[in-house]
């Protein structure tokens, strides 16, 4: 395994027992600082000609006490970006996210170390889960076009230098193993982000979005010896908490949380329903006892839930 000294920092600083706290949202921090999301690629390549913004949203994050940062790559996979028009801006795009984040690092850490995670998502991988403007299939529909998109945005985040992939909003067994089978290849330690919903009428917990999917199938297919941790991603803060326990009944590794709070009228998020920060700082609190030693927040969590994490529990 490749292993960078700022990832050789944080795991031992796992491994010892500590809070790990990962940053908040970039996508819709961004819309928050004036940055309009895109309808068919959201945040993917909207910030490309003003960086300024997203780098003071990492350092934000740096500030506030994050020991892990997500790259801005949620959207730029070419099976992403391509469909609507973006397929020039995928090695930009991706380049430029890390460079971003390397850059906020070197500005705010202040010798601290931080890891940045290359973000790697399922988002629109899925025949049938379509980009709100594409109404038709795509050519990623094809599962080796599918891992070629994954493998070469894993492979431009990795020379572009994280420490790290995350791989975020996984759920379909079948095309979600393709990421996970790219990215062990990378060679980079690995996080498993698992996107969770409610549990059905017959008690079975099933995927965020995928609802045909039950939680179980995905453990099956995606749980590896070789991931560095499992983390609950993408998902209600009121779910969370069922989530971490049914990963935790068949994962013994380190265990994390991310989850979301408000909600997305394709492509703008509601800020208007997200939890307070002391509300979540709280609800935190809980997934620790339950042994998440890896917390942080994406959607509608800010800068401000980030320090009050830090400044209650880590």
């Amino acid at each position: 395994m490749i292993e960078s000294t700022a990832f050789v920092a944080v795991d031992s600083m796992l491994k010892s027992g500590k809070l790990l706290v990962i940053d908040g949202a970039t996508g819709s921090e961004l819309e928050l600082r004036g940055v309009e999301p895109d309808p068919g690629a959201w945040s993917g390549p909207t910030w490309l000609d003003r960086r300024e913004i997203l780098q003071n949203i990492h350092e934000d994050y740096i500030r506030a006490g994050a020991d892990i940062l997500i790259t801005n790559t949620f959207c730029t996979a070419r099976h992403q970006l391509e469909p609507v028009g973006y397929g020039e801006l995928v090695e930009r795009a991706n380049r430029e996210a890390v460079e971003v984040a390397l850059a906020a690092r070197d500005a705010a850490a202040d010798g601290r170390p931080v890891a940045i995670a290359g973000s790697v998502s399922h988002a629109f991988a899925n025949p049938g889960e379509r980009f709100r403007v594409v109404e038709r299939g795509t050519r990623f529909d094809d599962a080796e076009a599918l891992r070629a998109s994954y493998r070469e945005q894993i492979d431009r985040l990795a020379k572009a230098g994280v420490d790290l992939l995350a791989l975020e909003t996984m759920q379909r067994p079948e095309t979600a193993r393709i990421a996970l089978e790219e990215a062990f290849a990378s060679g980079l330690p690995v996080w498993l982000g698992l996107s969770i919903g409610h549990a059905g009428d017959n008690g079975a917990i099933m995927c965020f979005d995928q609802k045909d999917v039950a939680l179980s199938d995905t453990l099956d297919a995606l749980l590896d010896d070789r991931l560095w941790a499992v983390l609950v991603m993408h998902t209600e803060i009121e779910d969370t908490a069922p989530a971490l326990d049914a990963v935790r009944a068949r994962w013994k590794g380190p265990l994390g949380a991310y989850p979301h709070s408000g909600f997305i009228t394709f492509p703008n998020w509601h800020q208007d329903a997200v939890i307070g920060s002391a509300d979540f700082a709280a609800a935190a609190r809980g997934w620790r006892d339950q042994g998440a030693g890896l917390i942080g927040g994406c959607c509608g969590i800010g800068p401000s839930h980030i320090a009050a994490l830090r400044d209650q529990i880590a």
